[in-house]
């Protein structure tokens, strides 16, 4: 009987309390309803209409995509060259592409990532941050002599994003001409050399020599580049999230608003209580 009772007494109270905090929601609803759709609609407004009417606050980003076009050495000259299995133009181009010093190089000089004065070792652990946060990415083909440069950046950038690209490709053609062209220009003289001695050679060494000494002038005398960017890069826009930005603010503010209202509860109960204006009281003068 007694085990009934204290039940009840336990039901009756959990029902009190229950009914103390909604009685507190209801007496302080306009505080919660207003408060929570005044911050709701200027975040709106911030988050949609702010954006058309300032430009700065238009932070939509993009993916842009560049494609960069590798011309190979014809087999014919590659398979002279040292460790040709390996070292490609293709590989070296990645490779070049990827190093750190190098992008700090070309990012320090087309900065379209951030316009904060930084010091050097500030500026590479940036560039090490983009990198990661694959804000600037090299994706090495699977297939093909192809590989592609993704920059995440801002759309009203994406013009400077295209001139970083193009100063990147220039200077990584000009680390594969510094690689390549002394050991074709060698390969040629030792060809031509050999030719000039090739008296005493049989008649298919004298072929061999000419046909790579044709493929060496026909490569010299037409080459034009290793590197070729595509003219027009591939943009994605990303989402800018307002919707789901507009939702966290939404049920922050309501319980923000909330809390507001349970602690003005309190101290109205604590004003309206003398002896717990006094408790508080007390403790706020020993606190000085």
């Amino acid at each position: 009987m007694d085990t009934n009772i204290e039940q009840n007494v336990e039901q009756k109270e959990d029902e009190i309390s229950l009914l103390d905090l909604f009685a507190v929601l209801i007496r302080y609803r306009k505080l919660v309803i207003f408060g929570t759709l005044i911050i709701t609609v200027l975040a709106g407004l911030y988050l949609f209409a702010g954006p058309m009417v300032f430009k700065k606050l238009n932070g939509q980003t993009a993916q842009v995509s560049y494609t960069v076009q590798v011309n190979a050495v014809p087999l014919s000259i590659a398979s002279k060259l040292p460790n040709a299995e390996t070292i490609t133009p293709l590989y070296l181009a990645t490779y070049y592409s990827q190093r750190l010093p190098f992008l700090v190089r070309q990012i320090k000089a087309h900065n379209i990532f951030s316009d904060n004065e930084m010091t050097d070792y500030e500026f590479n652990t940036f560039v090490q941050s983009l990198i990661r946060n694959k804000k600037l990415q090299i994706i090495e083909p699977k297939l093909g002599n192809e590989y592609e440069i993704q920059i995440s950046v801002k759309m009203n950038r994406i013009s400077d994003a295209t001139a970083l690209v193009r100063s990147m490709v220039a200077e990584t053609e000009k680390q594969l001409q510094d690689y390549y062209y002394p050991l074709i220009q060698t390969l040629l003289s030792n060809t031509t050399t050999a030719l000039e001695k090739a008296s005493n050679s049989t008649t298919s060494d004298v072929q061999e020599l000419q046909s790579l000494n044709v493929d060496l002038q026909t490569f010299t005398n037409n080459f034009q580049g290793f590197l070729n960017l595509h003219q027009e890069p591939f943009v994605i826009p990303e989402a800018r999230g307002r919707v789901k930005k507009l939702i966290i603010i939404f049920l922050a503010s309501f319980f923000v608003f909330v809390f507001a209202a349970f602690c003005k509860n309190a101290v109205a109960n604590i004003k309206a209580d003398p002896d717990s204006s006094k408790l508080i009281s007390d403790a706020w003068n020993a606190g000085k």
